[in-house]
């Protein structure tokens, strides 16, 4: 066993997360080494290069990208962007290719609204409320809480909170139905699909609105280099203060001394550990790492009423040029696109073809995600020998879909990459593949504990600790775990 250090920080996992927590904690004095098992920082914030394209597999948009925003201070603080990274702000954040249209939710407020009463007079009423939702609800931004009685070097500004507690309380209402509920107000069917899709036809309409709120601000951009170059610049930064990073180490299990953390297991090898923050997936985590799974009432909870987002994630390499098109669309289909018990009427297609260096010159990296839990779909198929089989033939369903819609040959579909759930679990060690959580209507948003009751020197930090999750909570909850362990040890933040 390595010989234990008093200011000694263990962390399982560098996704966002993780990174957040070791540089937060390596600011203040701790020695941080951090466990991952993948060879590459990010954990879920990840993408992948096949053929010379690059699939982008986790940043969409940034939350906290706006420069006066609370939160752009954070990822700054931690080295994920800086004022000189170049963050890209879409002049539509969603559009719909329909009857030979592009319809758009243009991010200028007002552009949105009179482009949508040209599309859908009919509509107006309607429209003209969600105009006025999306400007009330733009002053609602991600609030950065401390924990209660951690000493603070510096005191973080709560009078943005306060002004926006009464939009807050506005806002309410729309927990209490989805978005698909809220999108059946609107006749004309592209807006009503975009309003289901954009964040989710099943997770609340107050997602939604506060989504589209914030990119109508000027929030929600996209950094240059997208998931990869952000996770790499926090482990580049991590390591520049003094932190190690073991890549290609699974941690097995953590084992216990009386009600206190005393080592881990790496690849097979007992190593000490004297403070752990555990930052893969929660839900994974308390029953897998420990040697009898926790048994605190909220992990209860978790395992109750966790309802895990869960996709098949499909990436398509075109030799063709779609910078004429828009960079995130929906199509609705003229015949379903099926596989297994899962069937789709639309589908949306992230475009990088106006960002630099995701493809060869003059063609175009798509990529595509299919919603609804496959997991077992997937796991069936791999015990019983068909899984590569199964993906193939997605594969040419997917290849059909964008040659019966678009001026298109199979021949300039070069690649096509399926990635199931089965795919997220082996890299980033996921329950069942999940890297959100649906935020359900008409429940509160689920909040777990960071610091257990009975183990007094293990932390949790993660997606899974917040719904619905996302890089804001990797970062918050990273935060609050480091101010826990600086509570402990009578040290300031």
């Amino acid at each position: 066993m390595e010989k234990e250090i008093s200011n000694q920080l263990t962390i399982i996992g560098a996704g966002i997360a993780g990174l957040s927590a070791g540089i937060y904690a390596q600011k203040r004095g701790f020695q941080c080494t951090i466990y991952e098992q993948h060879y590459l920082p990010g954990g879920n914030c990840t993408s992948w290069k096949r053929k010379g394209y690059l699939f982008e597999g986790g940043l969409h948009w940034l939350t906290g990208s706006r420069k006066d925003l609370p939160l752009y201070k954070e990822w700054v603080y931690l080295g994920a962007i800086s004022p000189s990274t170049v963050i890209h702000n879409r002049e539509a954040f969603i559009s719909c290719i329909y009857d030979q249209q592009i319809i758009s939710f243009y991010t200028n407020p007002e552009r949105l609204r009179d482009h949508l009463l040209e599309i859908s007079p009919v509509d107006e009423k309607v429209i003209r409320k969600l105009y006025k939702q999306i400007r009330r609800f733009s002053g609602i931004v991600m609030p950065i809480f401390d924990v209660p009685g951690v000493k603070l070097k510096e005191r973080s500004s709560k009078l943005y909170l306060w002004k926006m507690l009464f939009t807050v309380l506005r806002l309410s209402p729309f927990g209490k139905i989805s978005a698909k509920e809220y999108a059946k107000s609107f006749k004309h069917p592209a807006i009503r699909l975009m309003l289901e899709e954009v964040a989710g036809a099943e997770n609340k309409a107050s997602h939604m609105l506060t989504l589209l709120a914030s990119v109508c601000s000027g929030d929600g951009g996209y950094p240059e280099g997208g998931s990869t170059e952000m996770a790499k610049r926090m482990a580049t930064y991590f390591e520049k203060l003094g932190g190690k990073i073991y890549y290609s180490s699974n941690v097995e299990k953590i084992h216990l001394e009386q009600n206190k953390v005393c080592s881990i297991t790496v690849n097979g090898k007992s190593v000490t550990a004297s403070q752990l923050i555990v930052t893969n997936d929660t839900r994974e985590a308390i029953d897998t790492l420990f040697e009898t799974p926790l048994n605190e009432p909220w992990c209860h909870k978790m395992r109750q009423d966790t309802k895990p987002v869960i996709c098949t994630f499909v990436s398509v390499g075109l030799k063709k040029d779609w910078s004429h098109l828009p960079s995130n669309f929906l199509i609705p289909l003229t015949e379903s696109l099926s596989f297994g018990d899962f069937s789709y009427k639309s589908l949306f297609l992230n475009n990088y073809a106006s960002y630099p260096n995701y493809a060869p010159s003059g063609c175009t990296a798509l990529t595509c995600i299919l919603f609804g839990d496959s997991y077992d779909y997937w796991k069936k198929a791999k015990d019983d020998g068909s899984y590569s089989e199964k993906k193939e033939t997605l594969a040419e369903k997917f290849a059909h879909v964008l040659t019966t819609h678009f001026q298109l040959s199979r021949d300039e579909i070069e690649i096509i990459d399926i990635a199931t759930p089965l795919t997220f679990e082996r890299y980033c060690g996921t329950y069942h593949g999940s890297w959100m959580t649906i935020d359900q209507v008409g429940k509160k948003a689920a909040i777990y504990p960071i610091k257990p009751e009975t183990i007094s020197n293990l932390y949790f930090a993660g997606q899974r600790i917040m719904s619905p999750g996302g890089t804001p909570v990797a970062l918050l909850t990273g935060r609050q775990a480091v101010q826990y362990l600086c509570k402990d040890n009578n040290i300031p933040f």
